[in-house]
């Protein structure tokens, strides 16, 4: 469909559009499309599911489930915080990409004035500097995502002990109701971190839908 708008446009709205830049739109970016509504879905069926398992645990222990809901919002905070960075990211990663493919496409398509005027030494050193940036920013985005694993489980960590420290200090519920609490619990724990993951990846496709 992208391909088939573009060609049907005015010739006055190519002259103001670099050539590398539409290739990238028509063959990457189009894609991205797709991966937004693919992440949306898994977001809302993530939510879904959380929803349900704090229904379970409200209906357990409402006093314990106060404590996952607390520590549950300081991972969720964390985990907003986190997404506006990577889709900071995002952005300059697509700006460099669509910088890449405009290099090559200049560099190619004008091969002769290249070698004419020497410019090859020119073309190069751009091409690099925005590959290095982009190849850069990609792995931070990536060690990042990482991160919010490391972060989640560690919540996890914190949730377990906590509820197991005040069980026995206040003996909300039973033993046999403790076990399945925490077992509702690491289900919890696998609902946020799906949520947390596919919440990064969606804003990393975002900015190249821009």
């Amino acid at each position: 469909s992208v391909f088939e708008k573009l060609n049907k446009t005015s010739l006055s709205y190519f002259d103001n559009q670099k050539k590398g830049s539409l290739i990238t739109m028509v063959v990457n970016e189009s894609r991205s499309c797709y991966n937004v509504l693919k992440n949306i879905l898994h977001l809302l069926i993530g939510l879904f599911r959380t929803l349900i398992l704090f229904g379970v645990l409200l209906a357990i222990s409402p006093n314990m489930t106060v404590v996952v809901i607390i520590i549950s919002g300081i991972f969720l905070a964390e985990t907003v915080m986190i997404a506006r960075i990577i889709k900071r990211l995002s952005f300059i990663v697509v700006e460099k990409t669509r910088a890449m493919t405009v290099d090559a496409d200049e560099s190619l398509q004008g091969i002769k004035l290249v070698k004419l005027f020497n410019l090859y030494e020119k073309m190069k050193a751009s091409f690099r500097r925005n590959c290095t940036v982009a190849d850069f920013t990609s792995r931070k985005q990536l060690l990042i995502m990482q991160w919010q694993v490391v972060v989640a489980n560690a919540f996890l960590i914190l949730s377990v002990l906590s509820l197991i420290y005040l069980n026995i200090t206040f003996s909300f519920i039973a033993i046999s109701l403790m076990l399945t609490f925490l077992y509702a619990l690491q289900k919890l724990n696998q609902s946020l971190t799906e949520v947390n993951k596919f919440y990064g990846f969606f804003n990393s496709e975002i900015p190249r839908l821009d």
